[in-house]
C-alpha cells in the first residue's frame, strides 16, 4: 500500500481551496454547456443551485483556513474587502468594452451601481 505524504492543516486546507475553485469552475462549465435551470438527475438541483453550493463551500473552507492561519501567527485571508469587491466589478465593466470590440460580447457591462437589497433570510446586502 502506498502512504501519502502527512500534510499540515494549512496545505490540507489550501489543497480543499482549489477543490472547491474547480468544483465552482465545473459549475460554470455546466451553466454554459445546459443552461441555468437544467437539472442535475442525481441531486434534484438545477445548475444554478449547484454554483451556489459550490460558492459556498468554496467560503466555508475559506473560513476553515482563515483559522489556521491565525493559529499559525499569519495574517487571515480578507474575504469580504468591500472596496477591493467594487474596484474589480468597476475594472471587469470598465474593461468589457474590449470584449465587445472582440466580438465576444454583445454589449458592454454597466458600471457598477451600489444598491441595497434584504436577501430571503432578512440580511442586508449591497448588489
Amino acid at each position: 500500500m502506498t502512504h501519502l505524504s502527512t500534510k499540515s492543516a494549512l496545505e490540507y486546507l489550501l489543497d480543499k481551496v482549489d477543490e472547491e475553485a474547480c468544483e465552482i469552475s465545473q459549475a460554470v462549465k455546466k451553466i454554459k454547456n445546459f443552461g441555468f435551470q437544467s437539472v442535475h438527475t442525481r441531486t434534484g438541483l438545477t445548475n444554478l443551485q449547484e454554483l451556489q453550493l459550490e460558492l459556498t463551500d468554496l467560503l466555508a473552507v475559506t473560513r476553515m483556513l482563515n483559522a489556521e492561519l491565525i493559529n499559525a501567527g499569519l495574517e487571515p485571508l480578507t474575504i469580504d474587502d468591500e472596496e477591493g469587491i467594487v474596484a474589480k466589478m468597476e475594472k471587469v465593466a470598465r474593461f468589457s468594452s474590449t470584449s465587445v470590440n472582440a466580438g465576444v460580447l454583445t454589449t458592454p457591462l454597466e458600471p457598477y451601481q451600489p444598491r441595497k437589497e434584504v436577501r430571503p433570510h432578512g440580511t442586508e446586502t449591497n448588489w
